[in-house]
């Protein structure tokens, strides 16, 4: 056989030899399955918080009222909070 060949030869050993199996696809898109049910709990524990603070700002801003620097100190916070929403992609949802 001629260099060529051999190459040929060598190149397909090697990617028959590292390449993924079907147990390997199975394997893989478990650990897959698993990583995004721990993103999706971890999502609703990040909603759930932003939530949690835009409730307390709420109550905050009708207890100060419109005390100096207050209102905006609670405005900023906002403006964080939908910084935050918007980098995760979190849509807002008003409860009724």
């Amino acid at each position: 056989m001629d260099k060529n060949t051999n190459d040929i030869i060598d190149s397909l050993a090697f990617i028959r030899d590292h390449m993924a199996a079907k147990d390997d696809i199975t394997a893989l898109r478990g650990e897959l399955d698993l990583f995004r049910a721990e993103t999706a709990i971890n999502f609703q524990s990040l909603r759930a918080e932003l939530i949690d603070i835009r409730e307390r700002l709420d109550a905050l801003e009708e207890s100060v009222g419109n005390m100096k620097g207050y209102a905006r100190e609670i405005d900023e916070l906002r403006a964080r909070a939908n910084a935050i929403e918007q980098h995760l992609g979190l849509d807002r949802k008003i409860a009724a």
